[in-house]
């Protein structure tokens, strides 16, 4: 059962690193994975102790962690595309249609190769 899911999170240690651009008076701040910014390093001596560089083009950084959604929340009603279809064949005029209320979502269903819709109840026979 995939459908009516919350949204997994883990988190990532990262890097966050500053860099001015040629032009911009303001640096641009983004996301390093560690591997990637101790990539930037260059080794200038070994002796007597090693040392290193960080890349040039790094103005400031900071270490931090940041939560990556490893899994989207999925919606209560999933249907294959050719439900979808025959639906919209059906019933053109339907406010889940008319109204756009069914997404493609990106989930695995086994043994299914088809895209996948989902949607959720909308009750319009009451008012708040």
């Amino acid at each position: 059962d995939i459908a009516q899911k919350p949204a997994e999170w883990t988190s990532e240690d990262v890097v966050h690193v500053a860099r001015l651009v040629p032009g911009q008076s303001d640096w641009v701040w983004g996301d390093e994975t560690l591997p990637t910014f101790v990539g930037h390093f260059e080794q200038t001596g070994w002796f007597p102790t090693p040392t290193w560089k960080v890349d040039p083009g790094v103005d400031a950084f900071f270490a931090h962690t940041r939560s990556v959604r490893t899994r989207p929340k999925t919606p209560a009603i999933l249907i294959t595309k050719a439900v979808y279809d025959g639906y919209k064949a059906a019933k053109p005029n339907a406010s889940g249609i008319v109204n756009g209320w069914w997404k493609r979502v990106h989930v695995q269903v086994p043994g299914n190769t088809q895209p996948i819709y989902g949607g959720d109840v909308h009750w319009t026979n009451f008012k708040s």
